[in-house]
């Protein structure tokens, strides 16, 4: 029987074998939001808030969150999404945001991809061991995901950025930005530091506080290709 992926042109996901390891792990994570993450409770690294600094240093101190899928030799814990998933489920269980999904998931994961570039590898021990904090801006005005509907620019020697990005998870909080930009051979990721000259972010209105959002304005920032 063909199975709808095959048709599709897609191989279908391998499954995963669930272990007592898994739920060992379940249930360290549920202690410690139960514990250190009251409801609504935001950890942000960069918040003026003692607690929040605290409970974000927890994370990366007692079950190593921000590296959870970052490999070893980089400073990471080397474990699987499955790993991910299951601390997604608990600290949304107790309505914890903070940057797990912005820095830990979709910088990281963006970085991961790339890991073999020298700024890539620079950049994810401080992400895994939760001393900085990464952002992905990648949707623009289009709201669309195509690579034709990336629209900012790079210019110089290839080292500063251009353009407008929305909605960008995390980013009033974040260290790095991770930008996608347009080049002659098509788009590139690139890493920006938030506080560089040419760099403006304003946090956005959001239903879900726990899940906040930007707009990122770059004009002539300066960035590294990764």
């Amino acid at each position: 029987m063909t199975t709808p992926h095959a048709e599709a042109g897609t191989p279908p996901a391998e499954p995963f074998h669930w272990e007592p390891e898994h739920e060992e792990f379940r249930g360290v994570v549920r202690k410690l939001t139960a514990s250190r993450a009251p409801l609504a409770c935001a950890p942000s690294p960069k918040s003026d808030d003692p607690r929040e600094r605290e409970l974000w240093r927890s994370w990366a101190e007692e079950v190593g969150l921000p590296g959870l899928v970052v490999p070893e030799r980089h400073g990471g814990a080397g474990f699987t999404r499955l790993e991910m998933a299951i601390a997604a489920e608990e600290l949304g269980r107790s309505v914890v945001g903070g940057p797990l999904f912005s820095s830990a998931v979709l910088a990281t994961e963006a970085l991961l991809a790339l890991e073999q570039d020298e700024t890539a590898a620079a950049v994810l021990p401080s992400l895994a061991a939760g001393e900085s904090v990464a952002a992905l801006a990648v949707l623009e005005e289009s709201r669309r995901w195509r690579p034709e509907d990336v629209a900012t620019a790079v210019s110089g020697n290839g080292d500063r950025l251009s353009g407008d990005k929305q909605m960008v998870v995390g980013a009033a909080d974040a260290d790095h930005l991770v930008v996608a930009a347009q080049e002659d051979a098509g788009v590139s990721l690139f890493l920006v530091e938030t506080d560089a000259a040419g760099v403006e972010i304003a946090p956005c209105e959001v239903l879900d506080p726990s899940r906040p959002i930007a707009s990122v304005r770059l004009r002539e920032a300066p960035a590294r290709r990764v």
